[in-house]
């Protein structure tokens, strides 16, 4: 009769500990209070102003809903690795750049791009 209890015992420790054990799952915010995806990627500038930049980059993929519209899915790319992107599935690509400038100084975007078919 111990024996038993004890591996229930044992058994509802282990669940416990296994559940637990998870990875929380965070939500990162902007200074404005806009939820950034995951991945994304932090900069600043080495002047010494407080001027800051997030960036992340989104793909779009479409999927056929029961009425025949297309519902767009936004799937958060790693600048990390190399992305084979398919024309019939996706329906846009977006990179999205936010700037955190406290002191309002001058600054300018540009962009410079590279697609390969």
């Amino acid at each position: 009769m111990f024996h038993r209890f004890k591996n229930v015992t044992l058994f509802f420790v282990l669940l416990i500990v296994v559940g637990c054990a998870g990875a929380p799952k965070l939500t990162v915010v902007s200074p404005a209070g806009d939820r950034i995806p995951n991945p994304f990627y932090t900069a600043g500038t080495t002047d010494g102003s407080q001027m800051r930049f997030t960036w992340y980059y989104v793909r779009y993929n479409g999927i056929e809903d029961l009425d025949k519209s297309v519902q767009l899915i936004p799937v958060h790319l790693d600048r990390n690795r190399s992305h084979f992107i398919n024309r019939k599935k996706t329906h846009g690509f977006r990179m999205t750049l936010r700037v955190f400038n406290p002191n309002h100084e001058e600054y300018t975007i540009f962009v410079n791009k590279k697609i390969e078919y």
